[in-house]
């Protein structure tokens, strides 16, 4: 059926571009045996046009993931389009599959707080030995 009363437009959808800082991930276990250290190598991304003096907070985003390190660590200056890197450690008390999250970042100029939670999953296992390994 042709209504030639109707006409179509195109539409131009942006994504929103609101996002000022992103963490990613760039190294990270899929699995860890239960109360063993694990190291997590996230890279900061300044997207806002400001310069940023950066600080990291930890959280107990799950009560079986305990943070190693100091939380409220300064971790230096974060230039506008520029990126960061740094490691956080961390040690699982119960097996099971495991959101890692309560990453907090401050930009100590703007005081603005930005939250990271299930930044990723990983699997924690009562033995030494991996699973799934014949």
């Amino acid at each position: 059926m042709n209504d030639s009363n109707q006409s179509t437009k195109d539409v131009n959808l942006k994504a929103p571009t609101d996002v000022d800082v992103k963490l990613v991930v760039r190294e990270a276990p899929d699995a860890v045996a239960i109360e063993r250290q694990f190291k997590i190598i996230c890279k900061l991304e300044n997207f806002s046009s400001s310069k940023m003096e950066v600080k990291l907070f930890l959280t107990s985003a799950a009560s079986s993931l305990l943070w190693c390190g100091v939380s409220g660590k300064l971790l230096g200056p974060l230039p506008p389009n520029s990126t960061l890197d740094f490691e956080l450690h961390g040690i699982f008390t119960r097996s099971g599959l495991h959101n890692v999250g309560g990453v907090q970042i401050l930009d100590t100029n703007s005081t603005k707080m930005f939250d990271f939670n299930d930044i990723f999953q990983i699997l924690v296992h009562s033995t030494d030995q991996l699973p799934f390994q014949p």
